[in-house]
């Protein structure tokens, strides 16, 4: 791996390589692709346990509402980021992501279980949000685009293994046991996770003070380019998302390939994984905005692509 060009001086730089650093980060991130793929192929069992159609999409808003509490709890963990450090947070967002693991493997209803997914995804906002201020604190510019890409080349291979070993869980034990393994998951994640350094010197943290928040939010609206390629991504998110909800219905119900999903649903994570990896090496050779631009232009052409196909039967 090409060293990555770090902004802090030494004295503030981290004794890990690049190696263990970004393999860590990856998988932080990843915690919330694994609350996620591991339980897709448990939605049969799940509407069998709840007494659900076997068509019912009800099950779905187990992926919804993780999102939700996801979404918002990134408003929460920035600043409480910025002014307790990246650790601290780090290890509070990864008990709150076991408490909702585990919450969820013993939630006796539907609705209870949707109570504790909201849960689940508050914890692993904060799992991502830190890892993302580790690489924002050690990285800039061009170099910060290749890290971030070669952290999302590994964090993508969870969605292509996960629905897969999710299978394979439920095959042979309780279809709550893939909520147990996240939990587990997480533990060894936060072992791990305590060979990081505080990447946010003392000196450098910002009190919890409103004005300065809103400053920053508007300061953040303010700023167009940075507010549209938002507006972009939202978008982006919210259509996979949906992808996401019922991607398991699509291919077993509609087209019929219920044994194939895992397979399925890892041959489209493998497409994100390449293009991380090609991404860290245009990033460098064309510049961020050059490769955003026309990468959402390949973007739309494959989503009109796809409803052509779609409509056409």
């Amino acid at each position: 791996m090409k060293p990555l060009v770090e902004k802090r001086p030494p004295h503030q730089q981290r004794q890990l390589r690049n190696g263990e650093l970004l393999a860590m980060l990856s998988l932080i991130m990843a915690l919330m692709a694994m609350a996620i793929d591991l339980m897709l192929s448990a939605f049969d069992e799940m509407r069998e346990t709840f007494g659900l159609d076997p068509t019912s999409n009800d099950v779905a808003g187990v992926v919804t509402v993780f999102f939700m509490g996801f979404a918002v709890a990134q408003f929460v963990y920035g600043p409480l980021t910025d002014r307790f450090g990246r650790k601290r947070i780090l290890a509070v967002s990864i008990a709150i992501y076991a408490v909702g693991a585990v919450a969820s493997a013993l939630a006796p209803s539907l609705g209870l279980l949707l109570a504790a997914r909201f849960v689940w995804g508050i914890g692993a906002a904060g799992s991502r949000v830190v890892a993302t201020a580790v690489v924002r604190d050690l990285f800039e510019g061009v170099e910060m685009a290749r890290a971030m890409s070669q952290i999302m080349a590994v964090f993508i291979m969870v969605p292509v293994i996960a629905p897969a070993l999710g299978a394979g869980i439920v095959a042979f034990l309780p279809w709550q046991s893939v909520f147990w393994a996240c939990a587990l998951w997480s533990v060894a994640l936060w072992l791990w996770s305590r060979r990081l350094p505080e990447t946010l010197p003392v000196d450098e943290r910002r009190q919890l003070d409103r004005a300065d928040i809103a400053d920053s939010y508007r300061a953040f609206f303010a700023t167009r380019p940075t507010l549209w390629y938002s507006i972009s991504s939202i978008f982006m998110q919210s259509v996979f998302t949906m992808y996401l909800a019922s991607s398991e219905l699509i291919v077993s119900e509609i087209f019929g390939y219920r044994s194939w999903f895992p397979f399925v649903f890892g041959v489209t994570a493998i497409g994100f994984g390449v293009a991380s990896l090609v991404n860290g090496k245009a990033v460098v050779r064309f510049g961020v905005r050059t490769v955003l631009n026309r990468m959402l232009i390949v973007l739309n052409l494959c989503a009109a692509l796809l409803v052509i196909i779609a409509i056409s039967g």
